[in-house]
């Protein structure tokens, strides 16, 4: 797969800078007209070669930046679609077909196995999530001991709210921390956070938060056991998530930031009682993190 992304990736780096310092070439191999406005042949050089760019991240890591090769894949169907139907009305050659070849449709098997692999990859993760209580304190016991911090020893003294952050660019992960800030019943909690990242990386985003406990999890060990999943495309790009991007824009002035981290991973929040979970909420879309009502209204 980092192969094939690799390829991918060179071959529409040399294609574009080929069309951006020759836009005439392709034209004239072809016997075709050149074209009047030889600019926007080379914008879409420009385009081709910026796709390019994005391939060979996804090289680093096929299924971690599947969506990479979802948008590339997208673009070499509907390409085809539009030569096709320029063909039917007659109003482009047949002799450029041999562009959609190379350009496309060679390219058409190897991505979609990537993106089955990837898919394939979402459900093992999933399969693996625990929801057993037991095992969850168990396993927030072993990793919050690294900071020596016991969790659920001070659930006894306090409740302990226990957020698990998305990567920190997340619209959604800013809002909670926004919400929280602002949250006049935060006094009564032991604040936990869980998050993908190095300590030192997520404390310029939780430091605002004096008393907290910072737990770096980039493994992924303390969301499995606390039964957060991958969430599936509806879960991450849906409806749902841009309008609720959208009002966090327009009502706190949050918008996204830099991806660090899983952007798949699902938050979620639980609340430490006495040393059982009294409450938790894995939520149906990322859109839905920071509602927070819902959990202080959690009898304690």
């Amino acid at each position: 797969m980092s192969l094939v992304l690799l390829l991918a990736g060179l071959y529409n780096a040399i294609w574009g800078a080929f069309v951006i310092l020759a836009p005439n070439k392709l034209f004239e191999w072809s016997d075709i007209a050149n074209p009047n406005y030889p600019e926007l042949w080379q914008c879409i050089g420009m385009i081709v070669g910026v796709y390019g760019i994005g391939y060979l991240i996804a090289s680093l890591n096929p299924l971690r930046y599947w969506p990479i090769v979802l948008v590339g894949l997208l673009g070499k169907v509907f390409g085809p679609i539009g030569f096709i139907y320029a063909l039917y009305r007659g109003v482009f050659p047949p002799s450029f077909g041999w562009t959609i070849l190379t350009n496309d449709l060679i390219w058409w098997l190897p991505f979609i196995l990537i993106l089955s692999a990837a898919f394939k990859e979402y459900d093992s993760y999933n399969q693996l999530l625990n929801h057993d209580e037991n095992i969850a304190l168990n396993q927030l016991e072993r990793i919050a001991s690294q900071s020596s911090v016991s969790l659920v020893s001070l659930s006894y003294s306090k409740p302990v709210l226990l957020v698990f952050l998305r990567h920190f660019g997340c619209t959604f992960c800013k809002e909670i921390l926004f919400d929280l800030q602002k949250s006049s019943q935060l006094s009564l909690y032991n604040l936990a956070f869980v998050h993908m990242v190095e300590k030192d990386m997520a404390s310029k985003y939780l430091d605002c938060f004096p008393n907290k406990t910072s737990i770096s999890d980039p493994d992924l060990e303390l969301y499995r056991a606390f039964g957060l999943g991958r969430g599936r495309p509806s879960q991450v790009f849906g409806a749902k998530v841009f309008l609720g991007g959208l009002r966090a824009l327009l009502k706190k002035g949050i918008g996204v930031g830099p991806l660090v981290g899983d952007g798949f991973q699902m938050p979620g929040t639980f609340i430490i009682n006495k040393g059982k979970i009294v409450y938790a909420y894995r939520p149906e879309s990322i859109s839905n993190e920071s509602d927070l009502r819902q959990a202080f209204s959690c009898p304690i």
